[in-house]
């Protein structure tokens, strides 16, 4: 993600900070969201062609409309939206090398390849899933190897930081704490998962 938020800063014009250049990062930000967006639905759509309803409910979701600007999740799911579809289309070292570049932007589309053996064991295939695998495990690892060894601590603090913060915009705990917080309820805390005890 650091690539991506660097990057992203290089696209914007002037030097220092000002409310100009930051409403101008933010705006470039949302232009390059909008068009990973664009490129997850269109994948949607090749991947699922007899039934448009599936990229529809991705183009209208919404989380996306809501949340979409407010962190870079989704570079992680356009990503992942790629390799699935490249694995529909048994480019499996491909659909690896999205995967794993999408865990290496946030750690969920990894999960993807539970689903992935899922398939190879119900199919007899298993020789996909270990593609598929390594491919992402040697993209995560040459995205990530290079900045652990330059950097330690800076690598280990994505690790650190989403273990220890508190809920986010896009977390139902967020939203209760918010309202409870107005309302004068006890909030959720990262100890206490009902907010009645």
């Amino acid at each position: 993600m650091g690539f991506i938020a660097g990057a992203t800063a290089l696209l914007v014009p002037g030097e220092g900070v000002s409310a100009t250049r930051i409403l101008a990062y933010f705006d470039i930000n949302a232009a390059l969201i909008l068009a990973v967006w664009i490129v997850t639905v269109l994948a949607t759509a090749r991947m699922a062609r007899r039934r448009p309803w599936d990229a529809a409910m991705v183009a209208v979701a919404p989380g996306m409309i809501l949340a979409g600007t407010i962190n870079w999740d989704m570079w992680a799911v356009g990503l992942l939206a790629l390799g699935m579809y490249c694995f529909s289309r048994n480019k499996l070292v491909l659909a690896g090398i999205f995967i794993g570049l999408g865990t290496a932007t946030k750690l969920y589309p990894v999960l993807i390849l539970g689903a992935v053996l899922l398939l190879a064991l119900r199919t007899g295939r298993i020789r996909g899933v270990l593609v598929t695998a390594g491919a992402a495990a040697a993209a995560w690892l040459a995205v990530n190897l290079p900045v652990a060894a330059a950097n330690p601590e800076g690598w280990k603090y994505f690790y650190d930081f989403t273990e220890d913060r508190p809920a986010g915009y896009s977390s139902p705990w967020f939203a209760y704490n918010l309202v409870a917080g107005r309302l004068g309820l006890l909030p959720c805390s990262p100890r206490q998962s009902t907010p009645w005890r």
